[in-house]
Parts: structure tokens; C-alpha cells; sequence
């Protein structure tokens, strides 16, 4: 399955085999094939703001979501969901969102080196060990006249630091906090809607 926010608003590329269009709730489901299906509905997507999401059905949901690729700039990146030894998560504050650390993939570097130097130029620490991989998050947003599609790699890691952390100024980031468990949900509610979705896959494993 494909989650790709457009517009902070899900597409959502799954295999089903029988053809369905419907509407539930703000929720369109459609069964494509190909490109010619695909476009409008992509279209259908960013023009009519009262579509809360769109399922798109298709029985190889990997090559779907490649013709969909042709039609961004395609970025990739890395980042981290972060504890300490007192299992608190680390949060960045940037743009007047909650976020996650990440960045792009430097070339010639693995996802792996990737999300830990993010996170460690982002937040200032150290002694950083990956965990665990997380589900990718797809998200489009405009920059300079261009529709990039950003793919994120995300993995669970953990930190021996006892240092406090310090944001990354330069890159428009203005906080770093550890946050208890049982204020994640609250985070993610001021955050975007596929970083909500990832502390949601992490607080249910």
C-alpha cells in the first residue's frame, strides 16, 4: 500500500480486485488501471478540497504508484523517531508544525547514514543507534513552481545522550524537546498528517 498526502489529503494505492466508485464520508474509492485512469483522478484530488481521501485500487499497486512518480520531481529522505533512556521521543518544531528530524539522502550515502546524520545536525546528538525501520511516508508539496513527490525512510532509534539537544536554526527549525509518551498523540495533532500517521504506527506497534 502507497499513502501519498497531496494537498495534506491522502491518495491511497492498495490492491483490491473488483472495480468500485463510490462515496462514503468524503472517502472516494476508485478501481485504475493505468495512467489514463490515474490523472484524473489525481486531478479530482487537488481541485475539490471536500474529498477527504482517495482510494485507488489496482492488483500491482508498486507499478501504479511508479506511473504516479513520472509526474513529480521525486525527492528522497531519511529521518528518525527518536528515545532516550527515559523513553521520551524527540521533536522538532519548525514552520509551526511538530515534526520528526529528517533530510535529504546526500549522494553515495544509505538511507541508514542518511537519517542518523539528520538527526544528528538537526538536534545536536549523538550516540545514536538505529532500532528499527518504519513504514515510508510520501508526501507532494510545491516548491518553486515545481510539484516534488518527497519519499521519507524512517527508522525507530535510541540515544545514550544526556545532553540537552539544540535545534538547527538555519534550517528554519526553533525547538527540540523530548516529549513523554503520553503526550505524543497530543504532538501529532499539531503536526502534518503523514507524521501523524507515523507516530500512530509507532505508538501501536
Amino acid at each position: 500500500m502507497y499513502k501519498v498526502f497531496i494537498s495534506e489529503r491522502p491518495l491511497i494505492i492498495k490492491r483490491r480486485q473488483e472495480a468500485t466508485v463510490e462515496l462514503r464520508d468524503g472517502h472516494l474509492h476508485f478501481h485504475a488501471q493505468g495512467e489514463d485512469e490515474l490523472l484524473p483522478i489525481l486531478t479530482l484530488l487537488k481541485s475539490d478540497h471536500n474529498i477527504r481521501a482517495i482510494y485507488v485500487y489496482n492488483q500491482n499497486p508498486k507499478d501504479l504508484f511508479g506511473v504516479l512518480t513520472k509526474h513529480f520531481t521525486v525527492i528522497e529522505a531519511a529521518g528518525g523517531f527518536v528515545t532516550n533512556f527515559n523513553h521520551d521521543a524527540l521533536f522538532i518544531h519548525r514552520r509551526g508544525f511538530w515534526d520528526l528530524p529528517k533530510g535529504k539522502i546526500d549522494q553515495g550515502e544509505s538511507v541508514q547514514e542518511a537519517a542518523l546524520r539528520e538527526v544528528n545536525e538537526e538536534c545536536g546528538i549523538g550516540d545514536l543507534s538505529i532500532v528499527s525501520e518504519l513504514p515510508a511516508t510520501y508526501h507532494v508539496y510545491t516548491e518553486k513552481g515545481v510539484e516534488v513527490l518527497k519519499i521519507t525512510h524512517w527508522f525507530t532509534m535510541v540515544t545514550t545522550t544526556t545532553e540537552e539537544p539544540t535545534p538547527q536554526r538555519d534550517e528554519g527549525i526553533d525547538e527540540v524537546r523530548w516529549v513523554a509518551r503520553k503526550h505524543w498523540r497530543e504532538l501529532a495533532k499539531m503536526s502534518y498528517p503523514n507524521i501523524a500517521d507515523l507516530i500512530e504506527t509507532v505508538l501501536t506497534r
